[in-house]
């Protein structure tokens, strides 16, 4: 809500009308110095042309707007909403995906795995304010791209930006799980969890899974494991992020979601083999609705103040102003 400090400040307006008046009423002719001033070649300044009225009349409202705005900036014009401080911290969960060439399987619907990965995880995290999510990508190395965060724009904007590839070849699902307990170890957060998502076995790294799960545990973060994929022979489209080249063939499907199934396991939490979309969306919605705790918070009211702006438009206003004044109708200011 858009508000003044000080009411009684804006009274100063009027004095602006009463300028005028006297003014029109010539009761401050005695106060004025009319000059005239002549060009470089000796002619009088002719200042009756429809043009000089203009810039005389719009040199007129600047000053006039100087003034308004310089009372504006005496009432401190200011701008209050309410914002909310929290006492308590609501959930934060770690998604960590599978960005390795295999990610890239035609399998889910019309669309790759990651890219479905992508959806689900997107289709679901805008509806949560008030839980912090955060990212991991993982393929032969593993790079946190957002730590928990309520600021979904950058998470959106990470996640959109996720590409296959990029880490290497591989799946370091150890070295992801390592990566995202390290993240949440520290906090405060009443609960936490970690959301893997992948389409293969754990083929590089230098920390096994189950070593990672088994320190999950130690700060009670439980891993949810997406096997996302099918089996058989499915079609593949991946463009190599280094040359630009697509690359389009088959891939020979298989993973042994024995060992996933063992990672959720440790943690005390739950293994989901996905191979639809919309399986995909309803089990990540599962997970985080199951998690969630609503995190307490009071408002306060906070006052964002804009004296300065008017202040600013003030002193633009005086400069131009004058610049018209001063070399276009060439007069002087006393």
């Amino acid at each position: 809500m858009f508000s003044f400090s000080s009411y009684g400040a804006l009274l100063l307006i009027l004095l602006l009308p009463l300028w005028i008046f006297l003014k029109k009423t010539n009761i401050l002719s005695n106060y004025t110095f009319p000059l005239l001033f002549t060009e470089d070649n000796k002619k009088s300044f002719e200042g009756n042309t429809k043009k000089f009225m203009f810039f005389s009349i719009l040199a007129k409202i600047l000053f006039s707007l100087a003034f308004i705005f310089v009372v504006i900036a005496l009432a401190n014009p200011k701008m209050s909403y309410q914002e909310k401080r929290y006492i308590s911290r609501g959930t934060e969960i770690i998604f960590v995906v599978d960005s390795s060439p295999s990610m890239s399987a035609l399998d889910i619907g019309d669309d790759t795995r990651l890219q479905a990965a992508k959806d689900a995880i997107l289709y679901v995290t805008q509806g949560m304010p008030e839980t912090s999510f955060g990212l991991i990508s993982m393929a032969t190395e593993a790079v946190c791209l957002v730590p928990p965060s309520m600021d979904f724009e950058i998470f959106k904007k990470q996640l959109e930006e996720l590409k296959i590839g990029i880490l290497g070849d591989g799946t370091a699902l150890g070295v992801g799980i390592s990566n995202a307990v390290y993240h949440l170890s520290s906090s405060v957060a009443p609960k936490k969890a970690i959301v893997l998502i992948t389409d293969g076995e754990n083929n590089a790294g230098t920390v096994h899974p189950f070593t990672s799960a088994k320190l999950a545990t130690e700060f009670n973060i439980p891993i949810y494991v997406l096997g996302i994929g099918t089996t058989g022979t499915v079609p593949v489209e991946y463009t190599d992020y280094k040359t630009g080249k697509t690359y389009s063939g088959y891939l020979e499907s298989g993973f042994n979601s024995e060992s996933l199934e063992e990672i959720a396991k440790i943690t005390k939490a739950d293994y989901f083999d996905i191979q639809t979309l919309p399986d995909l969306k309803e089990v990540i919605s599962s997970i985080v609705r199951n998690e969630s705790v609503v995190p307490h918070f009071y408002t306060v009211l906070v006052d964002k103040q804009y004296y300065s702006l008017f202040l600013f438009l003030s002193i633009c206003c005086i400069i131009l102003g004058y610049l018209i004044k001063r070399f276009y109708l060439r007069e002087i200011l006393l």
